[in-house]
């Protein structure tokens, strides 16, 4: 399995393509980025999967779809693909391009992907479908988990207890896995837990 990452983007964001033999996942393509169009001639599935329905982590999306990809995302951030305002894109100033799920998928769910899987597992608070993908021994964290912080929890869906939440159910993890945020550089879960005082925390105080 190889991840490359590719920040896109105005904000910028972490667009990551991940292939795994002929299939390939594009999480949060956060721009229409040529290097994205080229997997399809690349791999024979390529899907995309967002973390999350903010504008940023989804303007690419669209073009991809075009192009043959299926779009995955939280049941409950579905809405935010085709709104300006629940994106946040009218917040920040930006023009937002609306895009359509092929597929809304739930907690647990997992996928198959080449000689392995894609394991979801739904972390709310910076939007109410924030969620994290579990591939092999890497963790997509999207806007839930930075390198030594958190994402924001006080625009459309934001929780602060639900992030806490979050946060403790991927600290329960065991694995020390590689983490790959929507923003910033590569962390690891060893380091977030021993580091990161969001997720050091032992009651609510986000």
């Amino acid at each position: 399995m190889t991840v490359e990452k590719l920040p896109l983007g105005a904000l910028p964001t972490n667009c990551y393509i991940v292939k795994n033999g002929d299939d390939a996942v594009i999480i949060d393509p956060a721009d229409n980025h040529v290097r994205t169009a080229r997997l399809f001639n690349e791999c024979k599935s390529v899907r995309v999967f967002l973390t999350h329905g903010h504008f940023d982590h989804t303007q690419g999306a669209a073009a991809l779809s075009e192009l043959g990809a299926k779009i995955y995302v939280h049941k409950q951030d579905e809405q935010l693909l085709s709104s300006s305002r629940l994106s946040m894109a009218d917040y920040f100033g930006f023009s937002h391009i609306p895009s359509t799920a092929d597929y809304t998928f739930c907690d647990g769910e997992r996928f198959p992907f080449g000689n392995t899987e894609i394991e979801v597992i739904h972390t709310p608070g910076h939007t109410k479908g924030s969620c994290c993908f579990i591939i092999g021994d890497a963790l997509f964290s999207g806007d839930t988990v930075f390198r030594g912080s958190v994402g924001r929890t006080d625009t459309y869906g934001g929780d602060g207890a639900a992030l806490f939440e979050s946060l403790k159910k991927i600290k329960s993890l065991r694995q020390n896995y590689k983490i790959y945020p929507g923003h910033g550089p590569v962390s690891s879960l060893d380091y977030e837990k021993q580091h990161n005082v969001f997720m050091m925390q032992e009651n609510y105080g986000l």
